[in-house]
């Protein structure tokens, strides 16, 4: 895990130099063509949920969803990130200096390269992940890219605002995920992967014909807080 940290920590600064010192690109240039960070209105709810995530961290270190209620699941819609969002900006809570915004773009440009959205959600989730068909609460009439969700608690929260870009993306990060760990590829021969990492996290990786369609589950630790297995 340290040395995975490291890696990405090195890459990050490798990113850093290459942009801002050797091709001077400046956060003009990013704010004009990438993420305008004083225009709310063309923020989407992903990139303002993104950057409360990062200002969290900045105030605290480390980014978690807290969730109040006694429903079996929830759901976190965009409306309620653009409602959290506007009260950030009229508490003064949303700004940025120049350089924060510049690691700010460096830190979404890793995420691209690396596992996509499952990074963002590593940040936010206490307990776990799930992408796709392993996610329980799911509907058969929503599309794949929609099927997004953390676990709390045992609770399943849906994310559908952190929709996946596309079938083929979401193929893409449980690749990436899979063999980060040595686990080699799914395949026809075997189409299911079940595995526990060195810390004790539990991952579940599927694709057809074990499942309708493709899918990932993270859960950080064998067991659930009430001591039961998930």
């Amino acid at each position: 895990m340290c040395s995975h940290r490291y890696e990405k920590n090195t890459m990050k600064e490798v990113l850093y130099e290459v942009l801002f010192r050797e091709q001077r690109i400046t956060v003009e240039e990013i704010e004009k063509f990438f993420i305008p960070f004083g225009q709310s209105g063309y923020l989407s709810p992903r990139l303002k949920f993104e950057i409360m995530l990062f200002i969290l961290e900045k105030e605290y270190g480390k980014s978690y969803m807290f969730i109040e209620g006694k429903e079996d699941y929830c759901t976190v819609t965009g409306e309620d990130v653009e409602d959290v969002y506007l009260q950030w900006i009229e508490e003064g809570r949303l700004y940025l200096s120049e350089d924060e915004k510049k690691e700010f773009f460096v830190q979404r440009l890793m995420d691209r390269l690396g596992a996509g959205v499952l990074e963002v959600l590593q940040r936010i989730a206490p307990d776990g992940i799930m992408l796709g068909e392993l996610c329980p609460i799911l509907h058969e009439w929503e599309r794949i890219e929609e099927r997004v969700a953390v676990c709390f608690n045992g609770m399943i929260i849906r994310l559908p605002f952190l929709e996946i870009e596309s079938k083929e993306e979401l193929i893409r990060i449980i690749r990436y995920v899979v063999s980060k760990e040595n686990k080699g590829e799914l395949t026809m021969m075997e189409p299911m992967l079940d595995f526990v990492r060195e810390d004790g996290t539990c991952m579940t990786a599927i694709r057809p014909p074990e499942g309708r369609d493709w899918g990932i589950r993270i859960l950080f630790g064998a067991l659930r807080k009430d001591g039961m297995r998930w």
